[in-house]
């Protein structure tokens, strides 16, 4: 779908869809699939798996690397803790690979826009080179105020990493991870790692809920390039503290009643 027709080319693409950006659309798809694929395995639906596709074919279509290598991180992560079970786990994976093998025709074209965003990142001098000065001038800004952090969702505005946006309404900061470090500093890192590592205990305990622990460990690898862990008008920011939110609750949970729980309540 488009957002708006032609015009639109700059924020969206010809592949818009219902959100504002790729950037947001990419991630966002990838845990609609991580989703349906969960809902699918419970009720060994056909249609579901199909939607699952569709869902994948999106995070393509979005040309976002990191959104790409979440998903994927995320679904070896959720396979693991799912089947409980190395044999089957393996058995999972070279289905898998298989049915990937098999279908390159059809997909292979959705990959145009990855390979093409990475040939022109290498081209300008590294595997990460839009992303290298954002991170650069987050660490410049994390060493001038260690502390407590440069300000709270603020960046330097005399630098020259195009981290604000036009008309110095937006701001970019290149990663989540590093915007903790340079706006809040080693103060606010305490804070929130606590609150992150806490919510992951937690849903790693035993093993509770391998669809959370898979979209927590989309969010986590998607982070490092993407900057809305503090920017509260994102829909990605919203979906990161809600995520915290329902992992840090299940340590209040006995297994026995996550267990028997139906996933419509995640």
């Amino acid at each position: 779908m488009q957002v708006n027709g032609i015009t639109d080319l700059s924020r969206a693409g010809i592949f818009g869809g219902l959100a504002s950006h790729s950037m947001l659309l990419g991630p966002t798809a990838g845990v609609g699939s991580l989703y349906i694929v969960n809902k699918a395995l419970e009720n060994k639906s056909v249609f579901l798996f199909a939607c699952s596709i569709l869902c994948l074919a999106s995070v393509l279509f979005a040309s976002s690397r990191s959104a790409f290598l979440s998903t994927i991180a995320a679904g070896f992560v959720y396979l693991h803790f799912k089947t409980a079970n190395l044999g089957t786990f393996f058995k999972y994976f070279v289905a898998i690979f298989i049915l990937l093998a098999c279908s390159i025709p059809l997909w292979q074209g959705a990959m145009n826009g990855l390979i093409e965003k990475q040939n022109g990142n290498v081209v300008a001098g590294s595997t990460f080179a839009s992303r290298e000065d954002k991170w650069d001038q987050r660490f410049e800004e994390f060493k001038s105020n260690p502390i407590c952090g440069y300000g709270f969702v603020s960046v330097d505005p005399t630098n020259k990493d195009n981290s604000i946006g036009a008309g110095g309404q937006s701001v970019e900061p290149g990663s989540s991870w590093l915007s903790v470090l340079s706006m809040t500093g080693i103060i606010g890192l305490i804070f929130i790692g606590s609150i992150y590592v806490e919510a992951l205990l937690a849903v790693a305990k035993n093993s509770r809920n391998p669809f959370l622990f898979g979209v927590i460990t989309l969010l986590t690898v998607n982070m490092f390039t993407e900057g809305y862990i503090f920017f509260g008008g994102s829909f990605l920011s919203f979906l990161f503290w809600i995520t915290i939110g329902v992992c840090r609750d299940q340590k209040y949970l006995p297994i026995e009643n996550l267990t028997n729980a139906p996933n419509d309540n995640y």
